[in-house]
């Protein structure tokens, strides 16, 4: 039986823009997962798909030996997503119960007490989201679908940050990365002689707050004063993804010489061209999906 991923794509000298995502892929660099397909949102009837029922990344869906997958029992949350990782292959084996108990915990605080503020700094900033948030994820998606979904990420981020203001939810994330930061010490990881779940997690978190390249970015100066985190952050982004940093760093090169901008100016003006095709296939697909209801 094998895996397939949907992520959204790279970014900011990160494997994946979305935090989440991002925990996911730290996952299968870790534990040396190959067989696992992950396919982008760049794909367009994939993404327009799930969209439409209210899915988003990252999604796992399992295939059967004839490789035909069931979509309509995939996997959207990052526990759930491991647990059927560390079927294939599973780096948290020499945890203790303790450990396994203590990482269950930390998942939790990650999500009640960090996340909301990366979401309110990527989504409900307006500097932050025009100037940084909305070019990378439109970059991440085919033509016209940001036009639909990023509307509906401003929506999630205002749903999970719960109206709170914006003092708080510093506090909170603060809080957080000093729990971090206290459990890290001076280890290499977070449990043990090798990178376990939880490094994968709190690199996702951690990844977006640093690479993001925020305007107003109060939670990298947060972590700025973990200086253990940020070298435990950096050293596994040097082992495992090296590749992306590459990759990011040429396409920086590229974009100083006039290369990438001269690119994107030719793939813009083809994306007009295609409009309104694009956006009749959106909505051919969304209602031949609620036919075949």
């Amino acid at each position: 039986m094998s895996l397939r991923l949907l992520t959204w794509g790279p970014d900011w000298g990160v494997a994946s823009v979305e935090p989440k995502c991002l925990s996911v892929l730290a996952y299968l660099r870790f534990a040396k997962i190959t067989s696992v397909t992950v396919e982008t949102t760049k794909e367009l009837y994939s993404t327009a798909l799930y969209h439409q029922r209210g899915l988003l990344p990252p999604l796992v869906f399992t295939k059967n030996e004839d490789g035909e997958e069931n979509e309509e029992n995939c996997i959207s949350t990052v526990p759930q997503i491991i647990a059927r990782l560390r079927g294939v292959a599973n780096i948290d084996s020499n945890l203790s119960t303790k450990d396994c108990a203590d990482a269950v915990a930390i998942e939790t605080m990650l999500t009640s007490m960090l996340y909301p503020a990366i979401q309110h700094f990527l989504w409900l900033d307006p500097k932050n989201y025009q100037d940084v948030t909305r070019p990378s994820y439109a970059t991440s998606l085919p033509f016209p679908l940001a036009a639909f979904i990023l509307p509906t990420m401003v929506s999630k981020a205002r749903a999970v940050t719960h109206s709170n203001d914006e003092l708080e939810i510093k506090q909170k994330a603060s809080q957080c990365l000093e729990t971090l930061a206290d459990l890290l010490g001076s280890s290499k990881y977070f449990y043990g002689n090798r990178p376990s779940s939880i490094d994968a997690i709190v690199f996702g978190y951690i990844g977006i707050i640093l690479r993001s390249s925020l305007p107003h970015a109060a939670l990298r100066l947060e972590v700025n004063t973990h200086p253990k985190l940020v070298e435990w952050f950096e050293n596994l982004e040097k082992e495992y993804f090296r590749d992306v940093l590459r990759d990011y760093n040429e396409k920086i090169k590229n974009s100083k010489s006039g290369l990438w901008y001269s690119s994107t100016l030719v793939k813009q003006a083809s994306y007009i061209s295609i409009a309104v095709a694009a956006m009749s296939f959106y909505g051919l697909l969304v209602l031949t999906n609620r036919a075949s209801k």
